[in-house]
């Protein structure tokens, strides 16, 4: 996986929906930590603005969103 990737997912996550503790890893579960319904959609809105890829609603699966190397995994699939 591609590290600057899932560094660039972890810093949108922080800085637009849901602060992050520096000892929460790529693979733990963002739902547990407190992700919810609203803060997705807000989420998936920063995503495309940021990193410039679209994401549909076919995409919307919690395997894509429940960690941030589901969504680096996501959003490399989705680009370019």
């Amino acid at each position: 996986m591609d590290e600057e990737l899932i560094r660039k997912v972890r810093d949108i996550v922080h800085e637009s929906v849901l602060p992050l503790p520096d000892s929460f890893h790529s693979d733990d579960d963002l739902f547990h930590e407190g992700l919810e319904s609203m803060a997705l959609m807000q989420l998936i809105l920063a995503l495309e603005r940021e990193l410039h890829v679209t994401i549909s609603p076919e995409d919307l699966g919690r395997e894509n969103f429940s960690t941030l190397s589901g969504i680096a995994r996501l959003v490399s699939r989705k680009s370019p």
